[in-house]
């Protein structure tokens, strides 16, 4: 399934096209909220292989047009409103886009007995000494468990360093939100790789 992102603004949008696990089919691209302008939308999105979601922001009624065209064209639109941010502390949420701010919120108060904090660098997540300069006051540098990544394509950068570098062990992609266990490989994946998903996965249908 390919994911069509839409940033949308007074008169055009900011559009971008990726397919799973960070494959860049179009990279961020302007488009005139005009009827060529659209249509060319339009082509450009079917003529991708595979089925293709649309999301885009629900700001005031700039959307609306576009949203309208692209559905007429049979194509799946969902339209966010991203006020709803607002449900999450208004008071610490900042007044311009911050989404990685706003993420780190919106985590914090829907799970709140898991620690968590950023902004942090990779060292100061998770050496202790760093951590102690870099940010005193966090209940999680220095010993963090869970990294998480500001895209897909820094996570696999990241990953891959370890995997090939330390000669780590590294399974996955895992998927989650699917109502049976399914996971994936890389292309560059060991037969050891294949083997431990296999096994993980079997692990996950039981327990499921």
């Amino acid at each position: 399934m390919n994911a069509v992102g839409i940033d949308v603004s007074k008169g055009k949008s900011m559009v971008a096209i990726m397919r799973p696990f960070g494959e860049i089919v179009s990279a961020p691209f302007e488009i005139k909220h005009t009827a060529s302008g659209i249509n060319s939308l339009v082509e450009l999105i079917n003529s991708v292989e595979g089925e293709s979601r649309i999301v885009m922001e629900h700001t005031g009624r700039y959307y609306e047009v576009l949203a309208h065209q692209l559905s007429e064209a049979n194509l799946f639109v969902s339209a966010i409103n991203p006020k709803l941010i607002k449900d999450f502390d208004n008071d610490s949420l900042r007044k311009v886009k911050s989404d990685k701010a706003d993420a780190v919120k919106i985590a914090q108060e829907k799970y709140p007995e898991v620690a968590i904090d950023g902004e942090l660098q990779l060292d100061a997540a998770i050496v202790p000494s760093v951590a102690a300069a870099k940010a005193p006051n966090s209940k999680v540098a220095g010993h963090a468990n869970t990294l998480v990544f500001p895209s897909l394509e820094a996570g696999n950068i990241g990953y891959k360093l370890v995997q090939r570098l330390a000669k780590a062990n590294a399974y996955g992609p895992v998927l989650q939100g699917l109502s049976m266990p399914v996971n994936d490989l890389s292309r560059g994946c060991f037969a050891d790789d294949i083997v431990g998903v296999v096994v993980m996965t079997a692990v996950q249908a039981q327990l499921a």
